[in-house]
C-alpha cells in the first residue's frame, strides 16, 4: 500500500513539475519591452510569476478582485492596474431606462397590468428598438414556479435563455458560448467555473483575437471579452481585456440575483440593466473591428507591416493549461490513503 502511494505521489509530482516548466518557459519568452511596467518601475509579470510559480494553478490572468494578488502591489500600483487603458464605462440611455422602470412593480397584479400594455414606439425598428422588446419579454416570461428547487438545466432553459441569450439576438456578429451543466447549483461548481474554466475560456478568446488582428490592435482598440457566470438564481458578469502587453486583466462585477419576491424587484431591474450594458460593450468591440477592416488606411498599414504585426502577436503567451485531471485525481487518492 505504501509503495502504491509513493508511486502515485511521484507521478503527481512529475506532472506538477512539467506544468511548472511550461509556465516558466512562457514567462522567460516574454521580452522586457513587452512587460507591464508599473509606476513603482516594477513589472506585473515578474511579481505574478514569483508568487504563482509554486501554486497549483498558474496563469497570465490578473484578477483584480483577488485581494491576495492585489496586496502584492502598492496602493499606487493598484490604482494604475485598475485604470490603465481601461475602456470607458457605458450606460443605457435614459429613454430605455425609463421604459425599464415601468416594470418596477412590487405586486403581481400591477406587473401584469404593465405587461398587458403593448409596447408603443412611433416607428418600431427591430434593430434599433429590440432592447424594448427584450425588456418586455423578460418580465412576460418569468416562470411561475421560479422559486422551487430545480436542476441547473431548468434554470438554463427557463430563465437564463430569456435573460442572457435573448439579450443578444439582435447582435448578428456575436458568438455565444455556453458551458453545459445539469447538476443542482452548488457553491463548488460556481467557484470552479468562475475562477478556472470561464476565465480560461475568455482568455483563449482574447488569444484568438491577438492572433487574428495582432496585439497592438487589441490593446489600442480596447477589445473586451464578456463572460456570464450563473448558478441557480445568481448571475455575475466578468469582463476581460489586455491593458498592456502580455497580461489579461479580469474584472468581476457585483453578483445579481432573481428576487425571491416582487418586493425585491429592483434586483431584477439591476440584472436586466447589466445585461444591456454588457451588450453595449460587445457592440463597441464589433464596431471597432468593423471600422478597422473597412478602412483603406488600416489595410495599407497591415500590408506594409505584416512581419512586424506577426512578431508582436507571437510574443503574447498562450493560455496556461489547467492542472491535469489525472494529477488532481492522484492527489485526492493520496490524501484519503487509497
Amino acid at each position: 500500500m505504501e509503495e502504491i502511494k509513493r508511486n502515485k505521489l511521484a507521478i503527481a509530482k512529475k506532472l506538477q513539475n512539467k506544468m511548472m516548466a511550461e509556465y516558466s518557459t512562457k514567462y522567460r519568452k516574454l521580452r522586457p519591452e513587452n512587460k507591464w511596467k508599473l509606476p513603482s518601475r516594477k513589472f506585473v509579470e515578474d511579481i505574478l510569476y514569483e508568487y504563482t510559480i509554486n501554486l497549483n494553478h498558474k496563469s497570465f490572468i490578473f484578477d483584480t478582485s483577488d485581494e491576495t494578488i492585489m496586496n502584492l502591489f502598492s496602493e499606487l500600483d493598484q490604482q494604475h492596474i485598475g485604470e490603465c487603458n481601461i475602456p470607458s464605462e457605458l450606460q443605457v440611455d435614459d429613454t430605455l431606462l425609463d421604459f425599464l422602470l415601468l416594470y418596477r412593480q412590487n405586486n403581481s397584479q400591477d406587473l401584469r397590468r404593465v405587461i398587458s400594455i403593448d409596447i408603443y414606439l412611433s416607428s418600431y425598428n427591430p434593430r434599433r428598438n429590440y432592447d424594448y422588446y427584450y425588456v418586455h419579454e423578460v418580465f412576460s416570461h418569468l416562470p411561475q414556479d421560479l422559486f422551487n428547487p430545480h436542476l441547473e438545466d431548468w434554470f438554463k432553459t427557463n430563465l437564463w435563455s430569456i435573460i442572457v441569450d435573448n439579450c443578444f439576438l439582435d447582435v448578428l456578429d456575436a458568438e455565444f458560448i455556453r458551458s453545459e451543466g445539469c447538476s443542482r447549483a452548488s457553491g463548488t461548481k460556481f467557484l470552479a467555473n468562475g475562477f478556472k474554466k470561464l476565465p480560461k475560456t475568455m482568455r483563449d478568446t482574447l488569444v484568438q483575437k491577438v492572433k487574428k488582428y495582432n496585439l497592438s490592435f487589441v490593446i489600442s482598440y480596447q477589445l473586451e471579452v464578456v463572460g456570464f457566470l450563473h448558478s441557480g438564481q445568481y448571475l455575475q458578469q466578468l469582463v476581460m481585456d489586455i491593458p498592456c502587453r502580455s497580461i489579461c486583466r479580469l474584472r468581476r462585477f457585483p453578483t445579481t440575483k432573481i428576487p425571491a419576491s416582487l418586493d425585491e424587484v429592483d434586483e431584477l431591474l439591476v440584472m436586466v440593466n447589466d445585461m444591456l450594458v454588457a451588450k453595449l460593450r460587445i457592440k463597441r468591440c464589433l464596431e471597432s473591428v468593423n471600422n478597422y477592416y473597412s478602412s483603406n488606411i488600416e489595410l495599407k498599414k497591415r500590408l506594409k507591416n505584416r512581419k512586424e504585426i506577426k512578431a508582436r502577436g507571437d510574443n503574447f503567451p498562450d493560455t496556461q493549461k489547467t492542472p491535469k485531471a489525472k494529477r488532481i485525481k492522484l492527489i485526492k487518492e493520496i490524501k484519503i490513503g487509497i
